[in-house]
């Protein structure tokens, strides 16, 4: 178990974390927890694309944009780092040339970050405070993934062509994700949640009843 401190005197930039008698400052507690998400990303990848090979299967299933989602609520802006992260392997396992691939699985991508830098430094656990709330943050996202998708594919291909034959993967993984999450959610287990706003809480006895 975490505890976590802020010295009100030195401010937010001096927060602490307390687990076992070893000190881990908060922006170290951030960068782990986001380098864990995002080698899981990459390595989520790795075996969606391997499995895609093993069958032979023309529908692609990502996982990666569930572990962004989670991410984004957590972290909010930092989560992006998941996000590209879970594109660059595709990078080099696809037979697309390298500019190409990287507007379609790099900068496309960035478009489901929209909505949480839109969003700003509101209170993330308004997003997912109930199932419908979760569910409206999920469908915009992948939304925006949509248009990103869509606009890059403008560029690259003819866009009904290139459409049709992205659609069913997109429609699959945004169904598995929300199941996924949505269920997760409903167990309110603390993994889906504002950590900013948690460890606030947790500072204050609020969590724990300390």
């Amino acid at each position: 178990m975490y505890f976590f401190e802020i010295n009100q005197k030195l401010g937010s930039r001096m927060r602490t974390l307390y687990r076992g008698g070893v000190i881990i400052s908060y922006k170290k507690f951030k960068a782990m927890d986001l380098i864990v998400f995002s080698f899981l990303a990459v390595v989520i990848e790795f075996l969606s694309y391997f499995l895609l090979t093993k069958f032979s299967s023309s529908i692609y299933v990502s996982f990666g944009m569930l572990l962004f989602i989670i991410a984004s609520i957590r972290w909010g802006r930092g989560s992006v780092l998941v996000l590209i992260a879970s594109s660059i392997p595709l990078l080099f396992l696809t037979d697309m040339p390298f500019l190409e691939s990287l507007l379609y699985y790099v900068v496309a991508n960035c478009f489901a970050a929209i909505p949480i830098l839109v969003y700003g430094k509101r209170k993330r656990d308004k997003l997912c405070d109930t199932n419908f709330h979760l569910a409206m943050y999920i469908l915009v996202v992948f939304a925006a993934l949509i248009l990103g998708k869509g606009l890059s594919l403008l560029w690259l291909t003819h866009l009904e062509l290139g459409f049709r034959s992205y659609i069913g993967s997109i429609l699959l993984t945004f169904i598995i994700s929300s199941m996924f999450l949505l269920l997760l959610n409903r167990m309110r287990e603390k993994l889906i949640i504002d950590m900013d706003e948690y460890l606030e809480r947790t500072s204050k006895g609020e969590v724990y009843g300390q």
